[in-house]
């Protein structure tokens, strides 16, 4: 992905290493070498993210081919936003994933916005499934703003790719929550469309999810508060241990380079 710090998480990456890898810290994932926005970790499959608009897309297909000619049993998971499905790298990545017939699975997280351009001033149809149904590749377009929506589509979308090796697209239609930096700054929230903060007052997945657990008896109020401060305790833990953690040695710029 391009910023993937929550897709790191989710693949069981660890925290503490994350925020270290944030302060170029030699306990890193990326021991110090990525930072924020080049996460790397092989050992939770976590093959890195890229700081370019759309540079992942690629990487992916890459990694996906290498795991066909290798004969292994993996699939590749590729992350991306709608904008980053208007740079051609996209196009190409999406020919040559089909024409080699590799496993792997694009998910486009559509929030409808490019920094502060809408969809609509920048395509002429802002369905990007249908992009990748021009390749004669199967593709879905589903509510991401609804969990189990999201759950049901991923595991039908991992089924095929795992049993027939052959891609798959998801569109998930999102609602951006905040705006595209200086989230504390109302003023940069300003190109926002009306409808669009009225409907983001309304629609929280995870209120309603939260809600659901609670109804159905799953959890108890009391049971979810003592995950949310376990979760903030270990979020402190890791800030603790990243800035008391080593920078790199001095001497080490060059290690680990190609050329």
């Amino acid at each position: 992905n391009h910023r993937s710090h929550a897709h790191y998480l989710a693949k069981g990456g660890d925290l503490s290493a994350m925020i270290a890898e944030f302060y170029c810290k030699a306990t890193g994932c990326s021991h110090g070498r990525g930072g924020s926005m080049h996460l790397i970790d092989k050992k939770v499959g976590h093959y890195g993210s890229s700081a370019i608009v759309g540079g992942g897309i690629s990487h992916g297909v890459g990694a996906a081919l290498a795991s066909k000619l290798l004969n292994k049993h993996f699939i590749t998971v590729v992350f991306l936003g709608d904008a980053a499905s208007e740079e051609g790298v996209f196009f190409e990545s999406l020919n040559l994933a089909m024409l080699k017939k590799v496993p792997v699975l694009f998910v486009c997280e559509n929030n409808r916005y490019s920094v502060c351009s809408p969809i609509k001033v920048r395509q002429a149809n802002d369905c990007i499934a249908m992009r990748a149904r021009a390749f004669d590749m199967p593709a879905e377009t589903v509510d991401g703003m609804n969990f189990f929506n999201v759950i049901e589509s991923a595991g039908k979308a991992i089924d095929h790719v795992r049993r027939t090796r052959t891609p798959y697209f998801l569109e998930y239609n999102v609602q951006r929550w905040r705006a595209h930096a200086g989230a504390g700054d109302p003023l940069r929230q300003q190109y926002r469309l009306p409808e669009d903060i009225s409907e983001l007052e309304a629609t929280d997945p995870l209120k309603e999810l939260e809600s659901f657990i609670l109804d159905e008896g799953i959890a108890s109020e009391e049971h979810l508060d003592e995950v949310r401060t376990d979760i903030e305790q270990k979020i402190e833990e890791a800030f603790v241990f990243a800035q008391s953690s080593p920078l790199p040695e001095d001497g080490s710029l060059d290690k680990n380079l190609f050329v």
